[in-house]
């Protein structure tokens, strides 16, 4: 491990602190704009520095989308790895930070992947259907933003006014919602037709939607942010991410809580599988719908049981395309 050498790096829009880590030595601090021309200018200077040491060299950043473009594109033509981590699991390992200081976020990064690059994954860059589907999502998902504002404006704005006067802001406003449903339908078609296109993609939704409760825009999300199961070794951190898995909060021998989850999670995903649990609660068929009804029964926590189905859906989900079949409600 001493001869390896990790470079940290924290992304902004406009530039990228970087801190490299070899053996004992202290860390040495740059910054560079985040455009392509520059990371390669770095990269190439940096190589030469590190010329013997070529194969043991190890980028570890948090996962910023879109930020990341220019330096993943980079280091995948320099065949340097990389290491993309949620930057909540990151955030999670920096302890108790008093100031927001980039350089040494950059510091901590690269310890974090001194730490751990042995169990987390090596970044893979996504097919270009996966990247456009994640595209289309992140379309639709603002198109429902603004549907939302829309439609959460209209009881109060109108309350106030006359009735041709409301009558008047409901037709400026239903043209706009009417707009934006279209839209919504094209996009959902276009997403749904690039599935289908591609083999690998409808496998994976027809596995994933095959788990009850499962819909197309849960599949989507979760084939988006595994990146078709690439990204996470286990259904547990996978869980983690999406911020179902409960986490043990104990301490010494008298002060024990309740088993709880982390409010570091990814929120849409979350929202999407305890909407999937709630089904079990309406209609209770089925092994999870019995579940749901037995803990009940026991006097648990509703929401505690509806975030324990929502792990099992996790756990089911990968279980599935591991194995390549159809799930049994056995």
């Amino acid at each position: 491990m001493d001869s390896k050498i990790f470079v940290g790096v924290d992304i902004s829009k406009n530039h990228l602190d970087l801190a490299t880590l070899y053996k004992q030595e202290p860390p040495v601090l740059a910054r560079i704009s985040n455009s392509l021309s520059d990371i390669n200018e770095f990269l190439a200077s940096f190589k030469k520095i590190y010329k013997k040491h070529s194969k043991n060299i190890i980028f570890c950043a948090e996962n910023m989308g879109i930020y990341t473009k220019f330096l993943a594109a980079a280091l995948i033509k320099q065949k340097i790895d990389l290491y993309l981590e949620s930057p909540l699991q990151i955030k999670r390992s920096m302890g108790i930070q008093r100031a927001k200081d980039d350089r040494i976020d950059a510091i901590k990064i690269a310890e974090y992947a001194r730490k751990n690059h042995l169990s987390i994954r090596k970044w893979e860059k996504p097919r270009k259907c996966v990247e456009e589907l994640a595209t289309l999502y992140s379309i639709r998902r603002r198109l429902l933003k603004v549907k939302k504002v829309l439609r959460s404006s209209l009881p109060t704005e109108t309350y106030f006014l006359s009735t041709s006067d409301r009558l008047s802001r409901l037709s400026y406003i239903n043209q706009t919602l009417n707009a934006i449903n279209d839209d919504l339908e094209k996009v959902e078609q276009a997403a749904a037709e690039l599935i289908k296109s591609d083999k690998r993609l409808d496998t994976l939704r027809t596995l994933i939607m095959s788990v009850p409760r499962i819909g197309e825009v849960t599949a989507a999300q979760i084939i988006i942010h595994t990146n078709e199961f690439k990204e996470f070794a286990s259904p547990k951190s996978f869980a983690s991410f999406c911020g179902v898995a409960p986490f043990p909060w104990k301490s010494g021998t008298n002060i024990i809580k309740r088993t709880r989850v982390s409010h570091f999670a990814r929120k849409e995903l979350k929202a999407l599988l305890h909407m999937a649990a709630v089904g079990f609660a309406r209609n209770p068929v089925g092994t999870l719908g019995r579940y749901y009804t037995r803990k009940v029964n026991e006097g648990k926590n509703k929401m505690s049981i509806l975030n324990a189905i929502s792990n099992k859906l996790i756990h089911r989900i990968f279980s599935c395309v591991r194995n390549n079949a159809i799930y049994q409600d056995n």
